[in-house]
């Protein structure tokens, strides 16, 4: 254990907690915009900010200011050394409670996420008054053009659960997963689905680094003698989430595994 925390902390790059990105907003509180370990990064929530006010321009539409978030996430990958567009792997998108009506349509297009896992969280409310946050996780090596990322389709990595999800990875590194949980009560069918997806990408259990639930209404139990209570689990109530834009699920597992 020892050996992989030297490892670890070899192979970590985090940049300055006052952005390095020369058009990307500066971080808005005390963290950073970025972070490499090994081949993969993991990019801090990125806002629709105009970087010289470090406000939103008033009367500004939410494609506007999708679009402007999208070029803040390929400031700042580009700034690690990453592409946002060809080296994406999962997104999160933290969406402000009643913007989704106003559209997100082209998201997927616009910044390389078609087809790859993305997870749609609707909050009561955002940073600086903004109405969608982006969340990228990359795996980008250094000193190679774009990433070989396969995606497949949760029931492919565990035939007849009957879990509605996706999981996107390269062999042997990293992989990322998500699943909708429509009632609270598939947690031995997402255990197959997340374990399915894990060794379809050859990790395992020790390599998961994240595991997010977010849910809507009460906290859907894990089952008893759940293997889910090893694994750093972080619970969050929701207004509303899913895997597409009508965010209609009970509730959805996000896991981001990788090995350094």
């Amino acid at each position: 254990k020892r050996q992989a925390k030297a490892d670890l902390e070899r192979s970590r790059e985090i940049m300055h907690i006052q952005s390095i990105s020369r058009w990307a907003p500066s971080c808005v509180g005390p963290y950073s915009q970025a972070a490499r370990f090994g081949d993969c990064v993991y990019v801090s929530g990125q806002l629709g900010l105009d970087p010289p006010t470090m406000a939103f321009v008033e009367g500004e539409t939410l494609a506007r200011e999708l679009e402007k978030t999208i070029q803040h996430c390929e400031s700042v990958c580009e700034a690690v050394g990453s592409a946002f567009s060809s080296d994406l792997v999962k997104l999160v998108v933290f969406v402000e409670r009643g913007a989704a009506g106003l559209g997100l349509g082209g998201l997927a297009e616009g910044c390389g996420a078609e087809g790859l896992p993305r997870v749609y969280v609707e909050v009561p409310k955002l940073p600086k008054g903004a109405r969608v946050e982006l969340h990228p996780f990359l795996y980008s090596p250094k000193g190679t053009e774009g990433a070989e990322i396969t995606v497949v389709a949760a029931a492919a990595v565990a035939e007849g659960v009957g879990v509605k999800g996706k999981c996107a990875g390269v062999e042997g590194t990293a992989c990322a997963y998500a699943a909708e949980i429509g009632d609270g009560t598939q947690w031995e069918a997402v255990e197959a689905a997340v374990y399915g997806a894990l060794a379809r990408f050859g990790l395992e259990r020790e390599d998961v680094v994240v595991f997010n639930l977010y849910f809507v209404g009460g906290l859907p139990l894990l089952g008893e003698g759940s293997c889910f209570g090893t694994l750093p689990v972080q619970s969050f109530p929701v207004s509303g989430c899913g895997l597409g834009e009508d965010m209609g699920a009970k509730a959805v597992v996000e896991v981001l595994a990788h090995r350094v």
